[in-house]
C-alpha cells in the first residue's frame, strides 16, 4: 500500500480543477493490493484512492482456469460549479418554491422586479452543482464441462447529486434552475459459449432497466403568484425529465469451419425497449382549460420498439491465392408505439394552440411512429498474382426503407477495387476507390406539409389551420438524395 499527505490552498474554489477527481487536503491512500495463493485458488484485493470521492477497488477469486469472481466497485464524481447561488427552496425533490411574499410584490410591482430579483440573488446562498456516479460490478465465469464456458455479469450504476438546467419556459429564459438527480441503472447478461472441432455457437440473454426517482422538475416562476393566459403565464413552470424504461435482448451466433480454408459466421439478435410513463398535461396553467388532463389523447405514451439485426459471412479460399468473401447484413428498428393525436400546444405555457386539419375540419396534429429498414448484400475477390501484388474486387447492393419520410425508400449499388503491393521488405502500399450510385424510388412532396405555428388570415383567434411547408423542398436532407459518390484512398 502507498500513503501520503497534500495540501493546497485557494482563495475561489474552481470547479475544472476537480471536475472528475477529488484533489485531497491533508492524508490520502494512494493504492493498496492484497494477494493470496493456496492450491488452485487465489485471491486478490486491489484500489486506489481509498478514501476519496474517486476511488475504486475490485476483489478477484480463481480457481484455476474453471471458476472464476470479479467484484467492483468505483466512484466518479462531476462537478459543474462550486460557486453558483441559487434562491428557490426544494421542498421535495424537484420541486422549487419561493417565498409567497416575494412572487407577490413581483407581481403587484412589476417596475422594480429586476432590481428586487438582483438583490434577492445577492443573498442566495451558495449551491453546489454537481453529481455523483457509483458502480457496483459483478462477473462469475465458470468452465463446468470441456467446450463449455457461462457468464453471468452485471452492473449496477447510480447517479445522484444536481446538475443545472435551463428552464424552457417564457418566464425563466434569464435563470438556470438545478435539476436534482436521483437515477438507477441495471444492466444484466448472461453468456454461454460452446465449442467442438469445428462449430463454436455463443447466445447470450440480457436486460437492461432505468429508473428515475425524479420525474418532473417544478419551479415556481418569479414574477406570478395566480396563472394567468398569456403574459407572464403560470405560477409554476412544470417539464417531464426522463422516463422510467427497460430494455429486453437476446443473440445467437454460429462460427463454422469447412474445408476448403472456408468458414461460415452468423449472427442474429433481437431487442425491445419499452417506456409507459405518465404524461404531464398539455399545460400546467390553470387559466388555460387544456390544463385538465382530460385534454389528453391518453394518460401515457405506452411506448415500445423491437429491433432485429442479422449478420452472415462466408469466408473462402477455394485455390492458392484467390480469396472470397460474401456478405449479408439486416437491420430492421420497428416501432410498434401507438400513434396519438394531439389536438394542440402551449408554447411557454401561456397561450392555446389548436390545429385542425382543413380538409376534414377535425383536430389533427399525430405523433409519428417511425421506423427504418436496411439490408446490403456484398462479394469481395482478392487474387494475389504474386506474393507482392495483391488486386481485389469490391461489389455491393443495398435498400433502405423508412416511414413518414420524404424519401421512403432508396437502392445503391456499389463496385470497386483495390490492389495492395510490397515492392520490397518492410514496405507495403495500398489503394482502394469505390463508386456508389444510389437513386430513391420517389419523392413524397406532402412529407414537408405542415401546420404553421402562426394564425392563419381570417382564421378564429388561436385556431392553427394554415398548411405551410415545414422545411425548404429544394434543400434535400443529404442521406435521402440521389447521389453518385467516389471515393479513394491510399495508405
Amino acid at each position: 500500500f502507498t500513503l501520503g499527505g497534500q495540501w493546497f490552498d485557494q482563495t475561489v474554489p474552481e470547479a475544472k480543477f476537480q471536475e472528475f477527481r477529488e484533489v485531497p487536503r491533508g492524508g490520502f491512500l494512494e493504492s493498496f493490493m492484497v494477494r493470496e495463493w493456496s492450491g488452485r485458488n487465489s485471491v486478490a484485493l486491489w484500489g486506489v484512492n481509498g478514501i476519496r470521492s474517486d476511488q475504486a477497488s475490485k476483489l478477484t477469486w480463481a480457481n484455476g482456469a474453471r471458476w472464476r469472481v470479479d467484484l467492483g466497485y468505483a466512484q466518479i464524481p462531476h462537478t459543474f460549479s462550486q460557486i453558483a447561488r441559487w434562491g428557490w427552496y426544494q421542498a421535495s425533490p424537484g420541486v422549487f418554491t419561493l417565498p409567497d411574499s416575494l412572487q407577490a410584490r413581483n407581481q403587484a410591482i412589476p417596475g422594480s422586479y429586476t432590481q428586487r430579483m438582483a438583490d434577492f440573488l445577492k443573498t442566495a446562498p451558495q449551491v453546489g452543482l454537481g453529481f455523483d456516479t457509483k458502480t457496483s460490478t459483478a462477473r462469475l465465469r465458470a468452465r463446468p464441462a470441456r467446450g463449455w464456458q457461462v457468464e453471468l455479469r452485471g452492473t449496477h450504476r447510480r447517479r445522484s447529486g444536481i446538475k443545472p438546467y435551463a428552464m424552457s419556459f417564457g418566464f425563466n429564459t434569464a435563470l438556470e434552475n438545478p435539476e436534482p438527480i436521483d437515477q438507477r441503472m441495471v444492466d444484466a447478461d448472461l453468456i454461454a459459449n460452446y465449442r467442438k472441432d469445428r462449430l463454436s455457437v455463443q447466445a447470450i440473454a440480457g436486460l437492461s432497466a432505468f429508473q428515475n426517482h425524479v420525474p418532473q422538475l417544478k419551479v415556481d416562476n418569479p414574477k406570478r403568484i395566480t396563472d394567468v393566459s398569456g403574459g407572464d403565464g403560470p405560477a409554476v413552470g412544470v417539464t417531464d425529465l426522463y422516463p422510467d424504461n427497460r430494455v429486453l435482448r437476446g443473440s445467437v451466433a454460429l462460427g463454422l469451419t469447412l474445408p476448403k480454408r472456408t468458414a461460415i459466421a452468423a449472427t442474429v439478435g433481437l431487442a425491445q425497449g419499452k417506456q409507459n410513463d405518465l404524461f404531464l398535461g398539455f399545460t400546467n396553467n390553470s387559466a388555460l382549460p387544456q390544463s385538465n388532463r382530460d385534454s389528453l389523447p391518453a394518460q401515457s405514451l405506452d411506448a415500445k420498439a423491437r429491433q432485429i439485426n442479422g449478420d452472415l459471412r462466408l469466408t473462402t479460399r477455394p485455390v492458392e491465392g484467390l480469396d472470397g468473401a460474401l456478405r449479408l447484413r439486416y437491420s430492421k428498428y420497428d416501432n410498434q408505439t401507438p400513434e396519438l393525436n394531439f389536438i394542440g400546444q402551449t408554447p411557454y405555457e401561456v397561450t392555446w394552440q389548436r390545429f385542425i386539419d382543413p380538409a376534414t375540419g377535425l383536430p389533427d396534429h399525430p405523433n409519428h411512429a417511425l421506423s427504418n429498414t436496411q439490408w446490403q448484400a456484398g462479394l469481395d475477390l482478392d487474387y494475389a498474382f504474386v506474393p507482392q501484388i495483391k488486386v481485389g474486387g469490391i461489389a455491393e447492393y443495398r435498400v433502405r426503407e423508412r416511414t413518414h419520410r420524404e424519401v421512403e425508400k432508396d437502392k445503391e449499388t456499389l463496385l470497386g477495387g483495390r490492389v495492395k503491393l510490397r515492392p520490397m521488405d518492410g514496405l507495403s502500399v495500398a489503394g482502394r476507390y469505390t463508386r456508389g450510385d444510389r437513386k430513391a424510388d420517389e419523392f413524397l412532396k406532402d412529407e414537408y406539409i405542415g401546420l404553421k405555428t402562426r394564425l392563419a388570415v381570417g382564421s378564429t383567434a388561436n385556431l392553427y389551420d394554415s398548411l405551410g411547408f415545414v422545411e425548404n423542398p429544394a434543400l434535400r436532407r443529404y442521406d435521402v438524395a440521389d447521389r453518385v459518390q467516389d471515393r479513394a484512398s491510399a495508405d
